[in-house]
């Protein structure tokens, strides 16, 4: 937590209140694009599932787990583009960074593509892929679980939307807590190369050396600040979608 803040005042002091939101023009316009692929590959993996696993979690752990393993292939692009951008300006006095030339995300994407190809935007693609497969199987897996439980105790059809939230919330964190120590990976695989000759040869190289040189609690670098975006952000977004579900089923 002190981590967290101690980054947050220096980013200001340094960049300004600019410097707070760098990045944000990628997964913005990203993100409800990602969030139609998570939920459509949800649903329709699920629809097709046999009887006997649509009456447990388990077929929504499977498919989240395949929704997961879908939206990577957007996720990867876009959080590279995120990646690079914040890194820009580390280092640097507040003077030398306004003096900078900053570029946003979309345009970062654009010159590692026209620099390293295809290949180049799908940088730390494979560990994206695990992060996601195993964090959608748990953030399904924990929201329907908790709301195949209340309907069972309180014997109704829907749960109710305080619940929902609560339930968004939880799985949002849950899934963090998984997923977490796989991101740390992850970005670090991204950022190498930024200034200068590559760091790391591959996955297994980078965890062997940020585990040599930093031990075990380099995987809770930023743990904080995720776990509480997660617990916000799907708190709102498992009602939004759940409260579509229903208006759709009821209308269409």
């Amino acid at each position: 937590m002190f981590r967290t803040w101690t980054g947050l005042v220096t980013t200001f002091h340094t960049e300004g209140m600019s410097g707070l939101f760098k990045g944000l023009l990628s997964p913005l316009l990203g993100q409800a694009f990602i969030n139609a692929i998570i939920f459509g590959v949800k649903n329709n993996v699920y629809k097709r599932l046999d009887d006997d696993y649509k009456q447990s979690v388990r077929g929504h752990m499977i498919s989240g787990s395949a929704a997961g393993f879908a939206q990577s292939f957007a996720a990867c692009p876009i959080e590279l583009g995120k990646v690079r951008v914040q890194l820009q300006g580390q280092g640097l006095s507040k003077e030398k960074y306004k003096a900078s030339k900053s570029k946003g995300s979309i345009s970062s994407i654009y010159h590692i593509f026209k620099r390293e190809g295809i290949k180049g935007c799908y940088r730390g693609m494979s560990v994206t892929v695990f992060r996601d497969c195993t964090g959608f199987t748990i953030y399904f897996g924990v929201f329907e679980g908790l709301c195949m439980k209340r309907k069972q105790m309180k014997k109704i059809e829907d749960v109710e939307f305080s619940y929902l939230l609560l339930f968004g919330g939880l799985a949002g964190v849950s899934s963090w807590i998984a997923s977490h120590p796989i991101d740390v990976i992850k970005s670090r695989l991204q950022a190498d190369g930024v200034k200068g000759k590559d760091k790391y040869k591959g996955t297994i190289d980078c965890l062997r050396k940020s585990i040599k040189h930093e031990g075990g609690r380099v995987f809770l670098k930023g743990m904080f600040a995720n776990l509480s975006r997660a617990f916000v952000v799907n708190a709102v977004i498992f009602p939004c979608e759940e409260y579509f579900r229903r208006w759709h089923k009821k209308h269409l």
